[in-house]
């Protein structure tokens, strides 16, 4: 068993009820997002990967397994991969070799940040994340006329979530229950707005209406 988050007092299924029961916000934002009559199989294939998080998650805080632990974290790097392709290639119209690069900078980033994660609670292995949606965030709200602030509101939505994430194991003592939860429910609210985003581009696509 692996003891990460204040929650946790102890071993059993039902030791971090909060962090676990949580994940029903990603569970939430997967059906809504599948059942959106305007979906494609880009979103249908986002929606199954928020589901695949919110399974994943649900396992690491339930079990408290190592293999449970890297399962919550592929499942999510791999909708924030999913979604960085299916974005760069319908939203900035970029061909498969330059969607590939931007993977490529992406994971290039990523990796070293990964590499020194465990020494910040985590906290560097999600800096790359919350950059990439700041930096589309400024291109969207620059040319685009379609919601142009939904990759900014999902950028600070993200960055109070990392500081609520962080912050776990500081407030112990004052709140028990921790704050790990909130993480699952904002994140949630994240994966929302980037789908949200997609989703509208996809629409006025469809409408032939310019940025």
């Amino acid at each position: 068993m692996i003891d990460h988050y204040c929650e946790r007092l102890g071993p059993g299924l039902l030791a971090e009820p909060l962090n676990a029961l949580s994940n029903l916000a990603f569970v939430a934002v997967a059906v809504i997002a599948w059942r959106c009559p305007a979906a494609n199989r880009g979103a249908r294939l986002l929606a199954a990967l928020i589901g695949a998080v919110a399974i994943a998650s649900f396992a690491w805080h339930s079990l408290a397994a190592p293999w449970a632990r890297w399962l919550d974290i592929v499942a999510l790097l791999a909708f924030q991969v999913a979604w960085l392709w299916i974005y760069s290639r319908e939203t900035l119209g970029f061909m498969p070799r330059r969607a590939a690069l931007v993977l490529l900078a992406f994971g290039l980033v990523l990796l070293p940040a990964a590499a020194h994660s465990t020494s910040t609670d985590g906290l560097l292995l999600y800096l790359p994340t919350l950059a990439t949606l700041l930096a589309l965030g400024w291109h969207r709200r620059a040319r685009s006329t379609r919601e142009p602030n939904l990759l900014l509101g999902a950028a600070a939505l993200f960055a109070i979530a990392l500081a609520l994430r962080t912050a776990d194991a500081r407030l112990c003592a004052a709140l028990p229950v921790g704050t790990h939860f909130t993480w699952h429910l904002l994140t949630a609210l994240v994966a929302w707005l980037a789908m949200r985003s997609l989703a509208s581009d996809h629409a006025a696509t469809s409408r032939g209406e310019p940025d």
